[in-house]
Order: structure tokens, then C-alpha cells, then sequence
């Protein structure tokens, strides 16, 4: 007995709340149309600026790239579920605006001075962890993964660009 009064005031409640929604008169016009706009959102401008070269010891300390407006962190490499080299890299941002995915270009990784090609992320495991796929939030950090076509140990003696970064030597 006492639920179903609990009940009954719960369901007045809501029915006295729905009609005060209304605007009393009737007047509405379903048939009116509604235009829906909305602003650009700001997004950080990434800057090129002279390269930040990183050699050993300070591979994997964070590295402020100032013109991209992140930190970068080089994570050590691992050996790929299929194949290949994985490179991780964390990335935050530091700009008070998102930051586009646009706005990082393809990353490169050369050893003995001959490019290396990328892997397909199908191909090597990392399917959606490749690379930015959305804006990256102001004080956001992630980890973007990239396959290559190489070995770990080839990586001893590498040049890893991304960003306003060059990272060489030894990426182990």
C-alpha cells in the first residue's frame, strides 16, 4: 500500500513537471523550421622550426617541441605481432587548444641513411593505434604506434623523425 502512494506521487510529479514545459497557449508550430548552426573550434597552429635533434642517453626523456606545441616521449620499440619494428611514441598536448590530427605529418625512420617503409597497421597488428584520428585535447596525451618494415636490433643505429624531432643513435 505504502509503495503504490510513492508510486502514484512519483507519477503526479512527473506529470506536473511535463506540462510546465509547455508554452500554456498552444501556440507552437511543428512546421517551423529551425536552423542549426555552429562555430569552428579552435585548433592549435603547429609551427616548423628548427629541428630538436635527441641523441643517447636522452632518447626516451620528454622532449618539449615547442613549435608543435607537445612533449613527445620515445618508448622503447617492440617487436611487432606480425612482423617488423613497432616504434611508440607518447605524445601530450601542451597548446590550449585541441590539436589536429593534420597537424602531424608522417613520421620517418631511416637506417644506414636508406628510408624505411611503413607498415600497414592491417598488416602489423595496430590497427586504430596508428597516428592521431582525432583532436587531441589541450593537456591530452596519448600513444601513437607506427610499424615499419625492419627489425628491433636494426633500430641500434636509426634516425626517427617526428614532429619538429629528430631522435638518433640507438632507439633501444
Amino acid at each position: 500500500m505504502r509503495a503504490s502512494r510513492w508510486l502514484t506521487a512519483g507519477v503526479a510529479g512527473c506529470l506536473l513537471a511535463l506540462t510546465a514545459c509547455g508554452d500554456g497557449d498552444g501556440s507552437g508550430n511543428p512546421d517551423e523550421e529551425i536552423e542549426v548552426t555552429s562555430s569552428a573550434t579552435p585548433t592549435a597552429e603547429p609551427e616548423e622550426t628548427e629541428p630538436i635533434v635527441v641523441d643517447p642517453p636522452e632518447t626516451h626523456d620528454r622532449i618539449e617541441d615547442e613549435g608543435m606545441g607537445v612533449t613527445w616521449t620515445l618508448q622503447q620499440p617492440t617487436a611487432g605481432p606480425n612482423g617488423g619494428a613497432i616504434i611508440t611514441v607518447r605524445i601530450r598536448n601542451d597548446n590550449e587548444e585541441p590539436l589536429h590530427p593534420d597537424s602531424l605529418d608522417e613520421p620517418t625512420l631511416e637506417i644506414g641513411g636508406e628510408s624505411v617503409d611503413r607498415l600497414p597497421a592491417e598488416d602489423a597488428g595496430t590497427v586504430n593505434q596508428d597516428g592521431l584520428d582525432l583532436p587531441l585535447g589541450a593537456g591530452a596525451a596519448t600513444n601513437l604506434r607506427f610499424p615499419y618494415d625492419t627489425t628491433v636490433g636494426a633500430l641500434s643505429d636509426a634516425e626517427f623523425s617526428i614532429g619538429n624531432v629528430v631522435y638518433r643513435g640507438n632507439l633501444n
